[in-house]
């Protein structure tokens, strides 16, 4: 149940008084007020007149909103290297495509000519094409490019008495005496019967009930003229409100809180019977300030909204107020209803001055809004009070007039608050100028309360690379009924956040609404691409009314925009491709009649590789600066851009730009370059390089020969060797175009052959070598390279004896290695001579792997190097050239082995006999060598060259020992002579080990002679000695070398 206490905002300065006790306020409040208290009053009254009656209203409502449930449609878009679009979507030209429509109970349609959206409550379609709002949302071309209409459309349905709210609602109507005037109450009687008439139309009465009460001035007499009457709330079938308006007689004041209780009444009444989810709306129609009101007799703070106070109780007997001005008096003159009053603060020792008759009808009107229901206000050609009122002769000086601002600040306290986003509130207060617009304003209430679409809003937001055209909104209606101008929907575009909000949305059945504005592309974003798909806009939300929180989606539109080419045509002429540089780099400036020349970034044209006719033409298109910037023919206006393009500076060459600009037939800009070389001398740079690795060679000769740039006869100059493998021409000389020139090589760098002769042909700034082609460079230089070969060597080696170097030494093997390359290997022949051919530049080893019989190894190694001049170096600078350059000797030496001598010891017929003891004698040096013995055979280890004396010095028993030493001499070749005595000697030069000397030493048994004293043996011993000696005379000069004897 509604409560009978009631807030009020009071916004005026106050005036308080403070008591010792509760007990002295109250009294102070009944008694007849002071002379100082009515001065405090008077002086705060004068003070604060200005400001009186800014009382805020209460906004809000707390009572739970039926709102019915309208599931949204899956949007669904596409992204794919054409761009971003609605998918499935419809065509419109070439640079539109526009969503397909569908409902909220199947999806989008697949059928092209489906456009809206239907939307049904709880998604559930009662019959194909009854919907209870559509929407779609589509663009258009214009005919200029990059500009593109934009349409939203809302189409509104009745409401479904299926599925609707249930509305009680309560006609509040003034009757006071000046509803008489411009036939005001008539045509309120005939706003209430076209509302009536508009819900049994659209088969409501079940769904919206209505109460009726008329009031004047006090509810005294029930019957009164001055009094209020009322209709109970209950459907417009059973409750002939339209009958009772024709009975209803205007006179008196106007008691505005008077009818306001009376509806809070009726309200209270139906609370017993009242439906489910039931939404209350009061229609407020007055044609008058308040004028009376019941004396307040208490207030009590509050908390909540913009009020601290509210009215907690009232006296129905007691009238306040002349009847004739919203203010109460300011002077203690005037009889006390009519005067300024005080009313206490419970729970305070504070008391309130009541200051005028919008106090009371301010609290009631919060009261009901604060308990969930709707009011509405209608004021009947509100204006604001005059001093003096024409025709009565009464003075009113001590009571305030109020301005028409005042008025409709006071009348929106007592209306609900009908939007707030935030900086911006409306009110459902509306001031008809004129009596008869009465009836379109209860029309368009009836409308609302019949309606789908009632105060809906749009969020649009625009989308990336999109641009909102300012003052391009257009709003209109599309249906045969009218809706009044000041019920179409609003627009607000905020520029911050490229958002178009559309609100105060009204439609009903058959009523469409079309929001229309203008777009454009941003050509000049960073991020923009042409011949891309881009959606209009972000999502895009439609509240179908103002107590909907969840908006539904309209499918978004794409749109798009061509790119155009620019295209190069750059022409050559009078020089060759090697002339030209790889790359040229043009500056594209753009401009149009609302943007000065900007530099937009660079394109570069590459050598292309072209044959034929071509060769001395570039052609290239470009869609885009090298930093990104596309290139479009309209700027983000829609006024067409000019394009320039400068090309860089290119040495050499006179610059003509031929033509440039928008080309129809190639839909794009074409601009065209001649590029004229000048006539200019040459240079060059001969690279001398060997044939090994191309490494370059310095000390080469050149000479070079012709008629040269600037001169008159021909003469030969030499180059300039650089240093460095380079030769140039000499300082100021040049070649001239249109000749010939012989280059010889006079002299080849060391180490290698002569190169040439080369015929050198300049023509138009071409340049052959022996006929075959050189690139000359951007700076009018060619370099050639040439190639020596180099001349190889050979290395001589000869191997010796270390202890005669005169002696030739054969069968040495040596090894000759070198990094990257296989080893080489020889042998030395019978005249100590080998050979390795071919030898080219690099680091070499050489050693000896095996030594000559008799000879020790060689212990060292030997390393060199031959440069790529041919120049041999060693650290030991064992190594010589001969003087032709190319062949390297080497001698290396062999130390010969030592020598062991072996002596065996047989009789006479060779058998082996034991016990002779044996002495060496060193001849040079008298050493005496011992041997090691081994039954027969002594050995004597470590002979070096020279000559040794054998002497036997004791003979086995019962044999003669030798009568005279054996001589062995070894010579420094290695050869070896014995003397006779021995027998079977041997000599072996040995490849491991020592060299051996081998031989037996006989000795001749005892009893082999004859006996002693008898002639037989001085015979035999004669004859013995005569065969001995002339055998040890014929072996003295028997020399045995190398193992013969």
């Amino acid at each position: 149940m509604i409560a009978e206490e009631h807030l009020t905002f009071l916004n005026q300065t106050r005036t308080t008084a403070t008591t010792s006790s509760t007990e002295e306020s109250q009294t102070t409040q009944s008694s007849t007020t002071s002379d100082s208290t009515m001065e405090s009053q008077t002086q705060g009254s004068e003070t604060e007149t200005q400001n009186i009656l800014r009382i805020a209203g209460f906004a809000g409502t707390t009572a739970e909103t039926f709102i019915a449930n309208y599931p949204n449609i899956d949007i669904t878009t596409k992204s794919d290297e054409s761009g971003d679009y609605p998918d499935p979507s419809q065509p419109e030209g070439t640079t539109v495509l526009n969503p397909v429509g569908g409902d909220n109970d199947t999806g989008l349609s697949s059928t092209a000519d489906d456009t809206w959206l239907d939307y049904y409550v709880n998604g559930t379609v009662r019959e194909e094409g009854d919907a209870d709002f559509a929407i779609r949302k589509y663009a258009e071309e214009t005919g200029t490019e990059g500009l593109f209409n934009i349409f939203l459309e809302v189409k509104g349905n009745a409401l479904n008495s299926d599925t609707a709210q249930p509305v009680d609602i309560v006609i509040v109507a003034d009757r006071s005496g000046s509803m008489k005037e411009n036939k005001r109450l008539t045509y309120l009687k005939e706003g209430v019967e076209s509302f009536v008439k508009a819900i049994k139309e659209h088969n409501l009465e079940e769904v919206i009930h209505m109460g009726y009460v008329s009031f004047a001035e006090s509810a005294s007499t029930l019957e009164g003229d001055s009094g209020f009457k009322s209709l109970p709330i209950a459907s417009v079938a059973d409750n002939d409100i339209v009958s009772e308006l024709g009975k209803t007689t205007a006179l008196g004041g106007t008691n505005t809180q008077a009818g306001l209780l009376e509806a809070e009444n009726l309200i209270n009444i139906r609370e017993s019977d009242k439906r489910e989810n039931t939404k209350t709306v009061i229609v407020l129609l007055t044609d008058g300030v308040p004028t009376y009101h019941y004396q307040i007799t208490e207030l009590e703070p509050v908390t909540g909204g913009s009020a601290d106070l509210r009215v907690s109780s009232f006296d129905e007997t007691v009238l306040k107020g002349i009847g004739a001005r919203a203010n109460l008096s300011t002077s203690d003159s005037e009889p006390e209803d009519y005067r300024i009053y005080t009313a206490p603060i419970s729970g305070t020792n504070t008391i309130e001055q009541i200051t005028n008759n919008f106090v009371a009808p301010v609290s009631v009107a919060n009261d009901l809004k604060r308990d969930g229901v709707e009011i509405r206000v209608i004021g009947i050609e509100l204006s604001g009070e005059l001093d003096k009122v024409p025709g009565v002769n009464y003075d009113y000086s001590s009571y305030p007039s109020v301005s028409a601002e005042e008025i409709t600040k006071q009348m929106q306290s007592i209306a609900s608050v009908r939007s707030d986003d935030g900086t911006t509130q409306t009110y459902y207060y509306t001031n008809v100028s004129a009596a008869k617009d009465i009836v379109n304003e209860l029309e368009a209430i009836a409308t609302d309360m019949t309606s789908t679409v009632v105060n809906g809003s749009i969020k649009d937001p625009m989308g990336s690379n999109i641009l909102f055209e300012e003052g391009s909104v257009k709003i209109t209606q599309l249906n045969e009924s009218t809706i009044a101008s000041e019920k179409l929907p609003t627009s607000l575009f905020d520029s911050d956040k490229n958002t178009l909000t559309i609100s105060n949305i009204n439609v009903g059945a058959d009523e469409i609404v079309r929001i229309q504005y203008s777009v454009r592309i941003d050509t000049e974003s960073a991020n923009f691409n042409p011949d891309t798909w881009m959606l209009a806009n972000g999502v895009t939300e439609f509240l179908p009314t103002s107590d909907h929180t969840d908006p539904v989606e309209f499918a978004v539109p794409a749109v798009k925009v061509p790119g155009v080419t620019l295209t190069i045509d750059k022409t050559w002429l009078n020089d060759t491709d090697t002339q030209r540089p790889e790359t040229l780099s043009f500056t594209v400036f753009r401009e149009s009649i609302t943007s000065d020349s900007k530099d937009i970034g660079k394109v570069e044209l590459t050598k292309l590789d072209v044959d034929g006719e071509n060769a001395d033409k570039w052609v290239s298109s470009f869609t885009q600066t090298s930093t990104g910037i596309d290139f479009v023919k309209y700027d983000s206006q829609g006024n067409e851009f000019t394009y320039t393009v400068v090309e860089g500076a290119t040495d050499d060459y006179e610059e003509t730009e031929d033509s440039g600009g928008f080309d129809e037939t190639e839909a794009g800009f074409v601009f065209s370059f001649i590029n004229q070389r000048q006539d200019k001398p040459l240079s060059f740079t001969i690279e001398k390089v060997s044939s090994v690795d191309g490494q370059s060679l310095t000390g080469a000769e050149f000479t070079i020969s012709g008629m040269f740039y600037g001169e008159t006869e021909a003469r030969a100059v030499p180059l300039t060797d650089q240093d460095n493998g380079e030769y140039v021409l000499p300082d100021d000389t040049l070649l001239a175009d249109n000749s010939t020139y012989t280059l010889t090589e006079v002299k080849a760098p060391a180490g290698h052959e002569t190169s040439g002769p080369w015929t050198i042909s300049v023509k138009e700034g071409q340049v052959t070598i022996n006929d075959g082609e050189v690139d000359v460079d951007a700076n009018d230089h060619f370099t050639y390279t040439i190639e020596n070969s180099f001349v190889p060597l050979n290395l001589n080696v000869t191997k010796v004896s270390a202890t005669d170097e005169k002696t030739p030494l054969a069968g040495a093997r040596f090894a000759l290695s070198s990094q990257g390359s296989n080893t080489k290997y020889g042998v030395s022949n019978e005249n100590g001579k080998l050979s390795f051919t071919g030898l080219m530049p690099g680091d070499y080893l050489l050693e000896e792997t095996v030594a000559p019989n008799g000879y020790q190894i060689s212990a060292s190694t030997w390393t060199f190097t031959i440069d790529i001049n041919g120049q041999v170096t060693d650290e030991q600078n064992e190594f010589s050239v001969d003087s032709d350059g190319i062949t390297i000797n080497k001698e290396v030496t062999n130390p010969l082995k030592a020598f062991d001598l072996v002596v065996k010891k047989v009789n006479e017929v060779g058998k082996a006999i034991e016990g002779a003891t044996f002495t060496l004698t060193n001849q040079e040096t008298q050493e005496l060598l011992e041997a090691t013995v081994q039954t027969n055979t002594f050995t004597f280890v470590g002979l070096t060259p020279g000559i040794y004396e054998l002497e036997e010095t004791e003979a086995p028993e019962n044999y003669i020992g030798l009568r005279e030493t054996i001589t062995v001499e070894i010579a420094e070749n290695g050869e070896v002579s014995v003397s006779e005595q021995a027998n079977k000697v041997e000599t072996t030069l040995n490849q491991e080990g020592n060299n051996k000397v081998i031989f037996e030493v006989e000795n001749i048994h005892v009893n082999s002679l004859p006996a002693t004293g008898g002639p037989g043996i001085w015979a035999f011993l004669m004859v013995g000695g005569l065969i001995i000696g002339g055998a040890f005379i014929k072996r003295k000069g028997l020399v045995t070398k190398g193992g013969r004897n």
